[in-house]
């Protein structure tokens, strides 16, 4: 099987979901360190935008589906908050990434994610993205 999936009910369950994810892709997929590295910068990005941009306190769970391909790995993390594209879309496109002076607080972390990922898609209920396995 090739999938995994869990549910997180608070933003103290990121450290153990994001180890059990680690430990499925590399057990099926055999990705490099550097790789490894990388699934978990963008998972734990992405679980930190759900709890702490995206308003769903009162909207458990947030879910992790991870889906291994034979080039790469997709995760998707969603959830029940509304108008969460048009927050995060508002958010990256308000923020000059060349602009070192500029001392915004948030959407540096998806401008990262998008830079090591093959994939982004920021969908009204989550987001998508998909990495090269090596």
């Amino acid at each position: 099987m090739n999938r995994f999936s869990v549910e997180l009910y608070s933003i103290n369950d990121m450290r153990s979901c994001i180890k059990d994810v680690l430990v499925f892709v590399n057990g099926i997929a055999d990705i490099c360190p550097e790789k490894q590295y990388d699934v978990r910068l963008v998972l734990n990005e992405l679980l930190a935008n759900c709890f702490l941009h995206g308003n769903c306190a009162d909207l458990l769970p947030v879910k992790v589906n991870v889906k291994i391909e034979k080039c790469h790995t997709e995760i998707y993390v969603s959830h029940l908050c509304k108008d969460f594209e048009a927050r995060i879309a508002k958010m990256n496109n308000s923020i000059d990434l060349y602009d070192y002076l500029a001392l915004e607080d948030n959407g540096r972390g998806l401008k990262i994610v998008s830079s090591i990922c093959e994939t982004i898609e920021i969908q009204q209920k989550g987001i998508y993205v998909s990495i090269l396995n090596n």
